[in-house]
Order: C-alpha cells, then sequence, then structure tokens
C-alpha cells in the first residue's frame, strides 16, 4: 500500500479515536449516564469506565500515529469490536438511548452504528498491512493531512446524520 494512504488511514482513525474521547471527557457525567444504559457494568463501577473509556480511546489514538502502530490498530479494532458488541446487546435489550459514541452528542442506537463501526474496523483492517518504504515529500504530507481531516468530518457528518435521523423524518412528515 502506498505510504500516503497508509499514514491517512491512520491519522483518520487516530482524529477519530481522540475526538471521540475528547467528547467524552468534555461530559464524564454524561458519558456515565449513557453507560449506564447499557446495563452492562455494576452501578459502582460506570463512573470508574466512563473515565477509562475516554482515556484508553486517546492512548489507542496516539499508538496509531507511533512507531508501533500495529498495537495501536489491533487495539483499536478491540475497542471497536467492545463497541459494537454493547451496541447489539443495547439494540436487543430494545434501545431508546443514545450510544454515547461522541459523548453528550445524543446519537440513538440503531443498525447504523453497527455498519459505521463495520466501516471503521475494515478502514482498520487495511492500515494493519503496513505501506512500502518510500520517502513522503512536503505534498505528500499535506495529502495526509488533508485526508484524515476529511475522514475525521465524514466521520462527524455520519454521525450528525444519524443523531438527527428521527428529526428528519418528522420534517418530511
Amino acid at each position: 500500500m502506498d505510504p500516503v494512504f497508509h499514514w491517512t488511514l491512520r491519522l483518520g482513525l487516530a482524529l477519530v479515536l481522540g475526538t471521540s474521547g475528547l467528547f467524552k471527557l468534555r461530559n464524564l457525567e454524561g458519558f456515565r449516564r449513557s453507560l449506564a444504559n447499557y446495563r452492562l457494568l455494576p452501578p459502582s463501577l460506570e463512573g470508574t469506565a466512563a473515565l477509562l473509556v475516554p482515556v484508553l480511546e486517546l492512548g489507542v489514538a496516539i499508538l496509531i500515529l507511533s512507531p508501533v502502530y500495529p498495537l495501536g490498530i489491533a487495539l483499536f479494532l478491540l475497542l471497536i469490536a467492545l463497541f459494537s458488541g454493547a451496541i447489539l446487546w443495547g439494540l436487543r435489550q430494545g434501545g431508546g438511548f443514545s450510544c454515547g459514541c461522541l459523548g453528550d452528542v445524543e446519537e440513538p442506537l440503531s443498525p447504523w452504528l453497527l455498519l459505521r463501526n463495520a466501516l471503521l474496523a475494515l478502514l482498520g483492517a487495511l492500515a494493519y498491512l503496513g505501506s512500502e518504504p518510500r520517502s513522503l515529500g512536503f505534498l505528500d504530507a499535506l495529502s495526509v493531512l488533508m485526508g484524515g481531516l476529511f475522514f475525521l468530518l465524514a466521520y462527524l457528518t455520519a454521525s450528525l446524520f444519524l443523531a438527527n435521523r428521527g428529526r428528519m423524518e418528522e420534517v418530511r412528515r
């Protein structure tokens, strides 16, 4: 794989994970309530988990951009699998609450979140493969930066679309 594409994937994944972690840290109490809605943890562990999850996300984002990126991407894939499992659990329990994916952004549980996570996992698996050795020039670095930002903006756009899907359906009626 060309290193520009490889670095774009890594930067995009790191930005998505880092942004998600920062959104959660911005409102830890709101994220703790989102975790509580899943009913996967005893209430005594919800506060600790609400802090641990975004700190893990930020740590994994840093690892994805480091020389030990395969470890970072493997941990990213593990987190995506755990998050997807929680979403699936929540859907089977009837849903009706926000996933907590972006902290206090009200993004209702839906199968679309599983599709989004599957796409992220696919992109993570591609990034895990590595790249061909080649030096990167200024335009390559600029392409990586723009591609990574596009990746993040596409993720945020999809998340906001999913968060507002119900409202858009009401407007159409």
